[in-house]
Formats: structure tokens, sequence, C-alpha cells
């Protein structure tokens, strides 16, 4: 019996040494998906439009190639114009607009994805739909300083194309 437990017990450690074993070679990380498509205010029904470069707006969404953006390398671009979203001069109730593409930290806006409140690097201050026309055709899309309410969150469509 002590021989059978032995051996019993020389087997689990074997059989535990192969699992650790075969679970120690990290898996090879899957390539994460370019955030692309319109993209959405938690505060409102609209989705981010660029019809108007100059005043980025909220509009209904729709297949137009205004509503369809990209994230990357820390820019949101409009692929249809190969321009970037711009928080211009930074200041609360700064309209954001579209401008070539740069290496400004007016440029670069952090947050996730899949919603998330999007801090510009050059003001600090966060992309905001505007409380007093939020909810309409045309709603004001600016930087605002960060208070955390659904009017600055924002998450972006991941589509499969």
């Amino acid at each position: 019996m002590g021989r059978h437990a032995m051996s019993l017990a020389a087997r689990l450690i074997m059989v535990i040494g192969l699992v650790v074993a075969g679970t120690a070679t990290p898996a090879a990380a899957l390539p994460q998906p370019v955030p692309h498509g319109h993209v959405y205010n938690a505060g409102s029904p609209r989705c981010l439009d660029a019809a108007n470069p100059a005043a980025i707006t909220l509009r209904t969404c729709s297949a137009a190639a205004t509503q369809s953006w990209n994230g990357l390398a820390g820019n949101i671009r409009l692929p249809a114009t190969h321009q970037c979203l711009d928080d211009g001069a930074g200041l609360n109730g700064s309209v954001v607009f579209l401008a070539t593409c740069t290496t400004s930290a007016h440029q670069k806006w952090s947050g996730s994805a899949t919603g998330s409140t999007y801090y510009n690097a050059g003001s600090g201050r966060c992309l905001d739909a505007d409380t007093g026309t939020i909810g309409q055709n045309g709603t004001k899309v600016q930087v605002w300083d960060c208070v955390g309410l659904a009017n600055q969150v924002w998450s972006f469509e991941i589509t499969g194309d």
C-alpha cells in the first residue's frame, strides 16, 4: 500500500508538472481591431458627424462618410478626408473641428474605444456634447472640463470589415 501510494503521488506530481509546463508558454496576443465606424455619445441617440469640418456636431446616425471614424495612434480620424479631430484653443466651449493630422497634442485623445471619456492631451479637457442642445440634430461638440457626465462618454463602433 505504501508503494502504491508513492506511485500515485509520483504520477500526480508528473501530471501537475506537465500541465504547468504546458501552460508556461504564453499564447501569442491576438491583434486588436482598430475602432472604426460610428462614434456614439452616451447622452444622445446621435452620432459624431463632420458634415461641417469646421464645427463637428452630433447628427442622426447614417451611412454617410462624415460619420465613419477610426481611432488610430491616439487620433480620432475621418478616413474620408484623412483629417483628425482637433480641440483648437482647448478652452471650455471650444468647438472641435477637423484639421490636417499632425503630431500636435491638440489632436491626441486618450480613452478606451468601448465607452469612455476622451481626454485631450493638449488641453486636458474632455470631448463633450453641449448639454444645451444634446439630443437634437446639430448638437455642438466641444471640449470642456471633465466632469464624468453622460454627455462626455463616447464609444466607437467596432465593425468587422
